[in-house]
């Protein structure tokens, strides 16, 4: 046997708004906010379909309790949010990450980005069961949609959907 491996650095916080899906606003014990996105998962967002539904799953595991942030390479997200694994202690005082817990239900799929992917896995294989099991996105939207664009000249528009693995599915307005 190895020597023990060193406890990962977590940052206590407490919840004090879900903003969507895959974002949170927290409070430190000093006061200071801030936005934080979970690493690894796309929700979706706006009017896009299940968007409500992947807010208030969100909701359910996060809102107003003390979660633990930890960081792994990059530090920042786009829209000034800082990225970071988020974690929720159970009753038994183990802990859960939370983009896990919500690919597992369909409110998010697997959307891993480089260099900040340690998880990738654990999600990708929840996020999958979750298609398989047509839970959430997967049974009212067919994955996650993107904002539809604005049509080019004669072209149709096209809705895309994010399938596992990276795949896209293009298909015309008004099909599912």
């Amino acid at each position: 046997p190895g020597p023990e491996p060193e406890a990962p650095e977590l940052m206590e916080v407490t919840v004090v708004e879900v903003l969507d899906g895959q974002s949170i606003l927290v409070e430190t014990d000093d006061g200071a906010r801030t936005r934080v996105r979970y690493l690894g998962v796309e929700a979706p967002i706006g009017n896009a379909c299940y968007a409500r539904e992947s807010e208030a799953a969100n909701a359910e595991l996060v809102e107003g309790k003390t979660v633990y942030l930890e960081r792994e390479r990059k530090n920042r997200a786009p829209n000034s949010r800082i990225s970071r694994d988020v974690w929720i202690e159970d009753a038994d005082g183990n802990l859960t990450l939370v983009a896990a817990e919500l690919a597992a239900g369909g409110s998010v799929v697997a959307a891993p980005v480089e260099p900040d992917v340690r998880f990738a896995g654990w999600i990708r294989a929840t996020a999958d069961g979750a298609l398989a099991n047509g839970f959430g996105l997967w049974a009212a939207c067919g994955g996650l949609q993107t904002p539809e664009p604005e049509p080019a000249g004669n072209a149709p528009a096209e809705r895309v959907i994010l399938v596992p693995r990276n795949q896209q599915v293009i298909l015309p307005l008004g099909t599912t």
